[in-house]
């Protein structure tokens, strides 16, 4: 799920913003457009990123200009941002969810994990583990995550990040985490 809008129109190139998650490389598709991301300021959790940090599954807006009526785009803004980012509190196998911040995150087929984590599953969650989440909010607030990644870069800058809207950093578990020099 995601969204898209588009400015302008005829032969000039038009404004484009589309959010979602990453489904393909080859630049990046996100809601069957293309886009080149080769120049593009790249940010993940308002930290300074590149090309080869983006993966499939993360919740991603993208900002640029397509050609209209192609679906291939260039872009000038990649901002990914996970929903949940701390520690994992609770893990229940049987339903294939655990909880980060009080919040449910549910895992399923289409779910993809980092490297870190191991099995690349459900079973390779822990209590403890910092984890960062990407994925779509429903409207229980639990998260359907596409993407889970143990975070531990992303806790630099933390006691400074934003309160937003969906997405929570546990800033005591990021302290720990960094102290720990993983």
């Amino acid at each position: 799920a995601g969204s898209t809008g588009a400015t302008g129109g005829g032969a000039t190139p038009a404004a484009l913003t589309s959010s979602g998650s990453i489904a393909a490389f080859g630049s990046v598709f996100l809601n069957g457009n293309h886009f080149n991301v080769s120049g593009a300021q790249i940010t993940i959790d308002d930290d300074p990123a590149t090309e080869q940090d983006l993966q499939v599954g993360h919740t991603a807006t993208v900002t640029g200009t397509a050609a209209v009526g192609t679906g291939l785009a260039t872009a000038t803004l990649v901002a990914v941002r996970s929903q949940v980012l701390g520690a994992v509190s609770a893990v229940n196998t049987g339903s294939s969810s655990f909880v980060v911040l009080g919040q449910t995150v549910k895992v399923n087929s289409e779910t993809s994990f980092g490297s870190v984590i191991s099995p690349g599953d459900i079973t390779g969650i822990h209590t403890g583990d910092l984890v960062a989440v990407f994925g779509a909010v429903a409207s229980d607030g639990s998260v359907t995550a596409r993407r889970i990644e143990a975070h531990r870069a992303a806790c630099k800058g933390a006691d400074d990040a934003p309160a937003t809207p969906g997405h929570r950093i546990n800033r005591r578990a990021c302290r720990t985490l960094l102290r720990r020099r993983l």
